[in-house]
């Protein structure tokens, strides 16, 4: 593991070693990396794997006159592959049941990390290298936990191991 490409985000007096850290996952091939990496630098800690999903086109469905229950059920299925991939990746890693938690909420990435961090003393994000373009114009869900999150953060520049 190369953990010169990791930047490690210090916003609290270290108190005692990390004892919980939030994973997000966004399924790239980053996704493996980061949960090696943080493996790596706590091996320790106990992973709260996150992955945050959307209905595909749900405002385009509600325009369209979609009925509810049938978003209910794109947005089961959604939630259902999600979890799927979280666990199979979570397998791939080597993790074992006790080590780590999976948490599959629907909602913007960034704003979803926010909010589950209050249990967690580390956050692990990965930066997928946009463009200073890309970045400006899309944001940027690295900078944005950066600026909101309240909790120490372990940035990855690595796309894959």
């Amino acid at each position: 593991m190369n953990c010169g490409t990791a930047m490690l985000v210090v916003k609290q007096m270290p108190r005692e070693p990390y004892r919980r850290a939030l994973v997000a996952l966004d399924f790239s091939p980053w996704s493996a990396q980061a949960i090696a990496l943080v493996r790596c630098v706590v091996p320790q800690a106990r992973l709260l794997l996150l992955t945050a999903f959307k209905v595909p086109f749900e405002c385009r469905l509600q325009l369209a006159g979609v009925d509810t229950p049938t978003i209910e059920h794109y947005r089961q299925q959604a939630r259902g592959k999600a979890r799927q991939q979280l666990e199979k990746l979570a397998q791939q890693a080597g993790l074992q049941p006790g080590q780590w938690d999976a948490c599959v909420i629907e909602g913007e990435a960034c704003q979803r990390i926010v909010e589950q961090v209050h249990d967690c003393d580390l956050v692990v994000v990965g930066k997928h290298g946009q463009s200073a373009a890309e970045e400006l114009l899309l944001g940027s869900v690295t900078q944005s936990v950066l600026a909101e999150g309240s909790c120490d953060m372990l940035v990855s520049k690595a796309r894959a191991l």
